[in-house]
């Protein structure tokens, strides 16, 4: 009987009479997940229905009221402890979530799994999978790979079209991985073959910039030997625009 449950130790919380309608399910006593019914906790009224309330004991200890409705249909399995575990085991599993480890670990999966990722055609669209060990965990990603050794390194497969996987991934820079990659330009000059990132570090200039002279038609010696012009202006001294004469 209900008038000899244990009072909850919550002073909120107090249990209520059954309703006498002989339709309504007594549920003291049912389990679902860490909950235990062991008394009712009375009733809401809205404007088109009415909410009922079980008191239940959670495993944990604590005691709380849960709809009805969410018990009945399985919804609710605890007082609220797994959400505050669940969140907290996610805070402390790694403390990596937000390095940039773990970001390139995010994207490796989206680019292979993911048919909606802009990158999916070159990546998953033509064969290319994550391996399932990496799939599995960041921990095991990153016990493999490491960190980074600097912000300018980035994940690279060796072989192109290998799986991303221990054995064929490595931090590289954009100037070795554009030498890797399957739409580098090898370009020789006096009988040496490099890509056009390697030919722009060797002059000194950017990548966009080689690029930018070899459409425009330039050959690579002039290209690789033309410094960029510097312009040293004084602006205190050198108005960018002359002063019209005064009439």
């Amino acid at each position: 009987m209900i008038e000899k449950a244990v009072q909850p130790e919550s002073e909120s919380i107090v249990f209520q009479p059954l309703p006498k309608n002989k339709r309504f399910k007594n549920r003291v006593g049912e389990v679902r997940g860490k909950l235990t019914v062991i008394g009712y906790g009375g009733s809401d009224d809205y404007s088109y229905y009415k909410v009922h309330y079980w008191i239940c004991k959670c495993e944990c200890g604590n005691t709380s009221k849960v709809a009805a409705s969410n018990f009945s249909a399985d919804r609710t399995k605890s007082c609220g402890c797994n959400r505050v575990l669940a969140a907290s085991i996610g805070r402390t599993r790694h403390g990596r979530s937000r390095t940039s480890e773990h970001g390139t670990w995010c994207a490796i999966k989206q680019r292979c799994g993911n048919p909606n990722s802009g990158c999916y055609e070159r990546y998953g669209g033509r064969g290319i999978k994550v391996c399932d060990r990496w799939l599995e965990s960041f921990e095991n990603f990153f016990e493999d790979m490491g960190a980074k050794p600097s912000r300018y390194h980035s994940i690279d497969r060796i072989d192109n079209d290998g799986n991303y996987e221990p054995g064929n991934c490595r931090w590289a820079t954009q100037i070795v991985q554009s030498h890797n990659s399957t739409a580098s330009t090898n370009l020789t000059l006096n009988g040496e073959t490099k890509c056009i990132a390697e030919w722009a570090a060797q002059a000194g200039i950017g990548v966009k910039s080689m690029y930018t002279r070899l459409a425009n038609g330039w050959s690579l010696e002039k290209a690789v030997t033309t410094p960029i012009l510097k312009r040293n202006r004084d602006y205190k001294t050198s108005p960018c625009r002359p002063k019209k004469p005064s009439v």
